[in-house]
């Protein structure tokens, strides 16, 4: 571990290294830990293994094996109760977001021009994201992207007709989508064309259509 390591690239290396190693079956060791925030990173990185001053200084002997036992424990609970609480932070937003979008979407009677309709849906979310746009159930991209640029709203047509299936996930979180009638929040990764830290909201409309909305 390195002490500026907490980056959007550098995570998603990480994060990239635990899945590469469940999938073979091989376990992580995190070196280099020194103090107790990046024992907490690397055990929410499913790390197995761990090795650093913040542990034992180096020594001329083997340490006891148990030596660590209690206060790895105590370490441990606290890292769950972090962990809950980010979690049920995460279930509070999808559900006011889920609760939010079936409001609009409901008093918004949707038409055939998606453009006017995406527009009167992003003037209600000014507070939640800062793009906005939808595809078919085929991943086709069927409206322009809302932007928001300083306060305002904005139609731009350039992605309109791109095909997103590719991403990771898509199609699995459409199905979920129509499975649970509800919308998915996902976790957080660089945006391609900003490279900010954002999550995308997805939600299912009508006609097998789904409104994506990118929140920072």
């Amino acid at each position: 571990l390195k002490s500026n390591q907490q980056t959007t690239s550098y995570d998603g290396v990480l994060y990239s290294l635990s899945l590469l190693a469940r999938k073979i079956g091989a376990e992580l060791l995190f070196e280099g830990i020194e103090n107790s925030d990046q024992f907490y990173y690397s055990w929410s990185r499913n790390a197995r293994y761990y090795q650093g001053y913040f542990f034992s200084k180096p020594q001329g002997i083997l340490i006891e094996k148990n030596i660590l036992k209690e206060r790895f424990k105590k370490d441990i609970y606290h890292f769950i109760e972090l962990e809950r609480k980010k979690y049920k932070l995460e279930y509070q937003l999808s559900h006011q977001l889920n609760e939010k979008l079936n409001s609009l979407t409901q008093s918004v009677p949707i038409d055939h021009n998606l453009d006017e309709w995406l527009y009167k849906i992003a003037v209600n979310l000014e507070e939640e994201c800062f793009r906005i746009y939808i595809t078919d159930k085929n991943g086709y991209q069927m409206t322009s992207n809302g932007m928001r640029v300083n306060k305002d709203w904005m139609l731009l047509p350039a992605l309109k007709g791109s095909n997103w299936s590719w991403r990771p996930f898509f199609i699995e979180n459409l199905i979920r989508m129509d499975e649970e009638n509800k919308g998915i929040l996902s976790d957080v990764y660089s945006d391609i064309e900003t490279s900010e830290s954002v999550r995308t909201f997805s939600f299912p409309i009508d006609y097998q259509l789904y409104l994506f909305i990118d929140i920072r």
